[in-house]
């Protein structure tokens, strides 16, 4: 919908505590022209117009840089809303930019104070995930209908948490989204590593007779069971045998060679 900027009411809102400075700093200048006079003499009498003369010197240097710079911070703060966020920029030398995903947004309070119920604006303070609670995580004063840009912020977070799947339960759908089948691969992948490296092992370690029949009866349960997965995920885990048979041939061939030593 393109940039959008604030309500020109704002740069009253801004202005108002410099009146105060000003107000303060004309008192000031006064006070000191009065006291130079009658206490040091330099002036021969105070005059109305050096009066009048510290008056507009500080209305009208300080108050109109004042409000210069007022007017540019408004004339170059701006807010969009996008399809997928709330983009916020600002600035008048550097500018800077604040990027807002729809998805991420959880509240959004509005702030008035008395200055700007008088003016009849309010403030939007936008809250995110993973913020402090209380703290904003984007702020667009001067609005004048905050109760409209609110509502449609919120439709366009709602429509956002719906094209994610979170628009009724963020944990529910995360759980159904996992991909069993990458991960069942994974695994099955790195039970056919190991069982290649304990292959290489058992092959070097010719003492352990019967180590090689469990290793593979355990292993090839095993990957069997994984391949199985895919087409059955529910499919219970095998339980092992409690003999081996080529492990008893092995351990009858062992006992026969430690009778045949024996008698020679």
């Amino acid at each position: 919908m393109g940039e959008r900027h604030l309500d020109r009411k704002v740069e009253l809102m801004w202005i108002a505590p410099n009146i105060g400075v000003i107000l303060v700093l004309t008192l000031v200048l006064s006070g000191a022209y009065y006291t130079t006079h009658f206490t040091l003499g330099i002036f021969s009498e105070p005059t109305d117009w050096m009066y009048a003369l510290i008056v507009l010197f500080t209305f009208g240097a300080i108050g109109g840089l004042s409000y210069l710079w007022i007017h540019l911070h408004h004339v170059n703060f701006t807010y969009e809303l996008t399809d997928k966020e709330v983009i916020i920029r600002w600035g008048i030398f550097t500018r800077l930019r604040k990027v807002i995903p729809y998805a991420r947004i959880q509240n959004i309070n509005t702030e008035r104070t008395v200055i700007e119920r008088i003016l009849g604006i309010g403030s939007l303070m936008i809250e995110t995930a993973g913020t402090q609670a209380g703290l904003a995580e984007g702020i667009i004063p001067g609005i004048a209908n905050p109760s409209s840009l609110i509502n449609e912020i919120l439709h366009h977070v709602e429509n956002a948490k719906k094209e994610n799947g979170a628009g009724g339960g963020l944990g529910d759908e995360a759980e159904k989204n996992i991909d069993y089948s990458g991960l069942l691969m994974k695994m099955y992948e790195e039970l056919r590593a190991l069982n290649a490296k304990m292959s290489e092992i058992s092959a070097r370690k010719d003492t352990f007779a019967g180590y090689q029949g469990i290793h593979d009866t355990a292993n090839g349960s095993m990957i069997g069971w994984m391949e199985g997965l895919n087409g059955d995920p529910g499919a219970p885990i095998p339980r092992q045998p409690g003999k081996n048979p080529r492990n008893a041939k092995n351990g009858a061939k062992s006992r026969q060679s430690r009778a045949k030593s024996k008698r020679n």
